[in-house]
């Protein structure tokens, strides 16, 4: 067994499930997001100097150094990890409208991940009413890596400081 004064869950799209023990609901659901990479070269994807977003198709394409990463959209489908070739063939269809050579690029990888998504679009981030020491940190769909670095400081502001921040009303758990 282990000991701790607080505990913060940040379980992406497993976090409903893991707060009903403690007796909250959070309407938290998988959103599965899927990733093609692409090697580079003569028969290969072609090399990008900086990320574009195809906005008409909502197909993001970062480059990664040795490949050029395919990125892109949503299915709710529960919590699986179940490839979908359909799913994986729309990025580079969507791709090789814009982006010479897409279509023939031999594949690097191939992956899909679970985004956490809530309801409203706005995480969850504070403490779990009730329990004392508990915190969650969840939520954030597409924007993990993103709203990351804030979340962090309000969880420590939570934990550490025993503070409320003033701007985390929207977050609250109890909101929905």
């Amino acid at each position: 067994m282990l000991e701790a004064d607080s505990v913060v869950l940040a379980t992406g799209a497993y976090g409903g499930h893991l707060t009903e023990k403690f007796g909250l609901r959070l309407p938290v659901q998988a959103g599965k997001g899927y990733h093609r990479d692409l090697d580079l070269g003569e028969s290969g994807a072609p090399t990008l100097n900086i990320a574009c977003v195809m906005a008409e198709t909502s197909v993001f394409c970062t480059p990664m150094g040795s490949f050029t990463r395919l990125a892109g959209t949503m299915e709710f489908s529960g919590v699986n990890r179940e490839l979908r070739r359909g799913r994986l063939n729309q990025l580079t269809a969507a791709a090789r409208g814009y982006l010479k050579g897409v279509g023939d690029a031999p594949c690097h990888s191939e992956w899909c991940g679970l985004r956490p998504c809530t309801p409203d679009g706005i995480p969850f981030v504070g403490p779990v009413p009730g329990q004392s020491g508990l915190f969650v940190a969840t939520g954030h769909a597409m924007l993990g890596l993103t709203l990351g670095p804030i979340t962090g400081k309000l969880i420590e502001e939570y934990v550490l400081q025993g503070m409320t921040p003033l701007d985390a009303g929207p977050l609250q758990l109890t909101r929905l």
